[in-house]
């Protein structure tokens, strides 16, 4: 009763156009949610985002869950997670990218995910890291940990945005390494991050934990270009 007080007084508004969300809505109003562009791909090597990093580097399957469209709500939605402190945002996000795992047998063993880290300087700036927050979210429909620090980002480098492909590569290239192996010997993990564009970060975090003996990979993302 009080909640529904609050939000008379001051009502929650869809990140995407602005509109007063209903009392079932949470972050993205209907319309806006079912005018999102969601990516219909396999859970294979075949798909268009899991051909992107073919030849490059050894995985299972790479699912977004978006189309990532510059000047488009998913971008809108990227820039919120990213920069507006939206912890919850992120896990509500992640909970559709667990519903759409969820629905792919050859994703059902999967044991542990992965999130893609920030360096501890700019978590420190941030104060969170949303690929985590979304891997929490993902976690709550699989029913599997995240294990947080499993990645470490040993160089604190240069933001991507506005960098060419080449750029992109040489930016995260050997700035990966692992804290332990031990916890990751024959297990499936899945590799999550907010959007895969060129590939080049998760590339580089898939060098990294194809050291350890057996893994399988799988990544997911929230949208990809």
């Amino acid at each position: 009763m009080l909640r529904d007080f609050i939000n008379l007084i001051f009502p929650n508004y869809c990140i995407t156009c602005n509109s007063s969300l209903y009392k079932q809505e949470k972050f993205i109003c209907l319309q806006c949610k079912n005018e999102l562009p969601e990516l219909f791909y396999a859970a294979n090597t075949t798909n268009p985002a899991a051909k992107l990093l073919t030849g490059r580097t050894s995985f299972n399957t790479c699912l977004p869950l978006y189309y990532y469209q510059k000047g488009g709500k998913v971008q809108k939605i990227l820039k919120s997670l990213k920069y507006d402190n939206q912890t919850e945002l992120c896990e509500f996000l992640g909970s559709l990218i667990g519903i759409k795992l969820k629905s792919f047998d050859s994703l059902n063993d999967i044991d542990l995910i992965i999130p893609v880290p920030l360096h501890p300087d700019r978590e420190k700036i941030r104060g969170y890291n949303q690929s985590y927050y979304l891997g929490i979210g993902i976690a709550s429909v699989l029913n599997i940990d995240v294990l947080e620090k499993a990645i470490i980002r040993k160089v604190n480098n240069a933001t991507q945005t506005n960098k060419s492909r080449q750029e992109r590569w040489q930016n995260v290239n050997d700035i990966f390494t692992l804290s332990s192996t031990t916890s990751l010997i024959n297990q499936h993990v899945l590799l999550v991050d907010d959007v895969i564009t060129t590939g080049s970060t998760v590339e580089s975090c898939c060098n990294v934990l194809n050291k350890v003996n057996g893994i399988k990979i799988s990544i997911a993302t929230l949208a990809g270009a």
